[in-house]
């Protein structure tokens, strides 16, 4: 029996192209939530604040692993996206990720975003709750007993995160836009 070696040699040179609409990347960031009381589209009431998705996002950056991007959180079998990382500010988070643009969904939703920039109002939270409470208006608890959570509370979560983050046409937070698409913005 013989020994047959082969020798490959291949050069790859990778760099930011001139124009960017060339070669697409799909980088795409948004403002995923705002910090502080806040009424929804949908007439709910929400407060968040940066300490109760902290260890959410220290963990979520730790794991290596994206969180999906839907559109309008429908079709969770086939995400449309992803995002790579999460940054707080005075304001609330912003997230930082890319559209699939090999895939049908990824690759119409740039399209729609690099030809009608206002057409899709922005981004919605998939949020989930460990832990949470009812505060007033000013972020102060509620009283049990006295005040009634449901009709005057803001829905804060104390203990939580992200299951996703999709592309919506009508965003409950109307703060929670979509930023920058590579460099069309």
């Amino acid at each position: 029996m013989k020994n047959l070696t082969l020798v490959c040699e291949a050069q790859v040179q990778l760099g930011k192209q001139a124009d960017e609409s060339a070669t697409p990347s799909g980088v795409i960031e948004a403002r995923a939530t705002t910090w502080g009381a806040r009424e929804g589209a949908d007439g709910r009431k929400f407060f968040y604040k940066p300490e109760g998705f902290a260890q959410w996002a220290d963990e979520f950056a730790k794991s290596g692993k994206p969180l999906p991007m839907f559109l309008n959180h429908n079709d969770m079998t086939a995400p449309i996206g992803q995002w790579d990382e999460v940054m707080f500010d005075d304001e609330g988070m912003t997230a930082k990720g890319k559209l699939f643009l090999s895939t049908q969904g990824g690759s119409d939703i740039y399209n729609i975003l690099k030809e009608s920039p206002m057409m899709f109002g922005g981004v919605s939270v998939g949020a989930y709750a460990d832990e949470y409470c009812y505060v007033k208006e000013d972020g102060t608890p509620m009283t049990i007993g006295s005040d009634d959570p449901y009709e005057d509370g803001y829905f804060q979560i104390t203990k939580g995160g992200f299951r996703e983050v999709s592309v919506v046409m009508y965003p409950n937070n109307p703060n929670a836009e979509i930023q920058k698409l590579e460099s069309c913005f």
